[in-house]
């Protein structure tokens, strides 16, 4: 089975092989929370797809260590399969956790609008006194005038 693909999506990355996220009305977004931190979004997919057509799923994770935070978006076209979904896996037990399952409500704060907006941070440049770094023009300086002295 084939998923659709972002227009430019570098078709070897995860998410182009599960598809990409559809702000569209029709599509249904689940929240699934409570998860265990080692499940990736194919084992999602599987889970969902027994319930219907999954077209989207998104692990959410930190965005310094990259690590999952237990929260998925699942996206289903059809709203009768997304309410099945939702019926029956709010509360089941997947890896020793009990999952919540409840319809997406989107906020202001959404992660689409947060990137167009977001200002880039400054490259970390480390602090150096102005005494180190006195002493470190000297040592260059001295170790220089070594070497004319040397080729002398």
């Amino acid at each position: 089975m084939s998923f659709p693909q972002a227009p430019g999506r570098n078709t070897g990355h995860l998410s182009s092989k599960i598809g990409y996220f559809n702000k569209d009305i029709s599509v249904t977004t689940i929240y699934v929370g409570n998860l265990s931190y080692e499940i990736d979004e194919i084992d999602i997919k599987d889970i969902f797809s027994e319930f219907g057509v999954v077209t989207y799923v998104k692990i959410v994770k930190d965005s310094e260590t990259f690590l999952s935070k237990g929260i998925a978006f699942v996206q289903m076209p059809v709203k009768k399969q997304a309410e099945l979904a939702l019926k029956e896996l709010n509360g089941a037990e997947i890896d020793e956790r009990v999952i919540k399952v409840s319809i997406a409500v989107e906020n202001d704060n959404s992660r689409t609008e947060a990137v167009t907006t977001k200002k880039r941070r400054k490259p970390y440049k480390p602090y150096i006194s102005k005494a180190d770094r006195a002493a470190a023009a000297a040592a260059a300086s001295s170790a220089a005038s070594n070497e004319v002295k040397s080729d002398s």
